[in-house]
Order: structure tokens, then sequence, then C-alpha cells
């Protein structure tokens, strides 16, 4: 697919997906959203974000991680009855280079005030030393910016894969970060347990057995 531009599926979220009695997938192509310059790479990341703003009707987020010098920024489509009339904000990186929007995830609850809260990965800041921020959603089209985590180390690229779930089963959803190229691209994992009070450092950590290992790749 050409990074300019993304497609926004039926099959992206459940309430445009329609199954026949012969268990056939039928897509029908809904929207086209497409980045303004070359180089943008509009759709790097797309996020399911639920019902952020509380009007009914789902949302998502969608990574622009080339834009504004490779600053990059994370758009946040608003749903709505006419999908051609959605509106949107933007967050943007803080950083030159930094590819902020290079990983988005719906990491759940985590703060436990039933409003999903999202992590965005920024990979690129600081010579890839990277950084991640966590969002909490309020109920409203603006989320809180509640955390920001930096690497360890120049070209560990923090942030390089993000994902949530509640890992103790205590009711808050947690987070991971990941560091894929952390100590020879051994990798390492960082994982922060969610709850009334957020975490400002990693409750615990996972490194590779060995160099290229490449722990946390994928989450």
């Amino acid at each position: 697919m050409n990074h300019k531009t993304v497609l926004i599926l039926s099959f992206l979220f459940a309430l445009f997906v329609r199954l026949t009695t012969s268990s056939e997938l039928n897509m029908q192509l809904l929207l086209i959203i497409e980045g303004k310059n070359d180089g943008n790479l509009l759709g790097r990341s797309i996020e399911a974000a639920g019902d952020i703003n509380n009007d009914g009707y789902p949302d998502f987020l969608i990574g622009v991680p080339g834009a504004d010098s490779s600053r990059g920024a994370v758009c946040i489509y608003f749903g709505s009855e006419n999908l051609n009339m959605m509106h949107k904000e933007v967050l943007y990186g803080e950083n030159y280079r930094e590819l902020f929007g290079n990983e988005i995830a719906n990491v759940g609850d985590v703060n436990g005030d039933s409003y999903n809260d999202f992590l965005i990965g920024a990979p690129g800041f600081d010579l890839s030393r990277g950084k991640a921020y966590l969002f909490l959603g309020q109920g409203t089209e603006y989320l809180v910016l509640s955390r920001v985590y930096e690497g360890e180390n120049d070209f560990d690229q923090f942030g390089g894969s993000i994902d949530g779930g509640d890992i103790n089963g205590d009711g808050f959803d947690d987070f991971l970060i990941s560091s894929p190229t952390y100590s020879h691209i051994r990798g390492k994992i960082y994982a922060f347990l969610g709850g009334e009070e957020i975490p400002l450092t990693p409750n615990i950590t996972y490194k590779g057995d060995s160099s290229w290992s490449y722990l946390g790749g994928i989450l």
C-alpha cells in the first residue's frame, strides 16, 4: 500500500463487518484518508480506539510518523453517522526525527476511571534512544498526557513496539514498552503495572538471552 494513503476498510472495526451465511467476508471501501506530503508515512500505525468522546460512535487513531521532518503526529478521527463529516484532533511529536506515532496502542483502562488510555511510541527520539507517551482518556475529545518514558541508551529504539492488557489480573490494565535493539539487539521489555497511581518507572523488566535475540521486536 502506498504510504501516503490508508484505506479504512470494513474489516478494521466490527461495526463495519458483515458476514454472509456462508461465512464469507464482504468488504466495502468506506473511506480514503490521504497524507498531505510525500514521506509522511500516514497509516504506518492504525489503532481502534473505542468511543473516546462518548458520543456513541467508535473512533480510531492513525500514525503519521514522517510528518514535519519526522517529528511525527497522530490523528484522532471521531466517528459519526456520516464518515465524510468526521472531524479530527492531532497530537504532535516534540522533537524532529523522533518518529512520534510510529507505534500506537490502545492499552485499555490503566488508571481505573473507565476510559481507554493510549501509548504512542517515538523510537527515533535522541539518536534512537526512543520515547513513549502515555495519554489518558477522559470522555472528551482531548487526551491528557500523563507520562513520558525514555529509553536507557542511544540506538535502543525504546517505544519500537508497545502493547497493553491486564498482566497481573488486578482489574487495572498494564502496558509494555520494548527496546528491541537494546544491548547489541539483545532487546528489552519494560512492564508498567496500572493502578490509581501510574508508575514513573517500570515494575518489571525482561532482557533477551543473547545478542541478536531482538526481544520485544513485536509485542
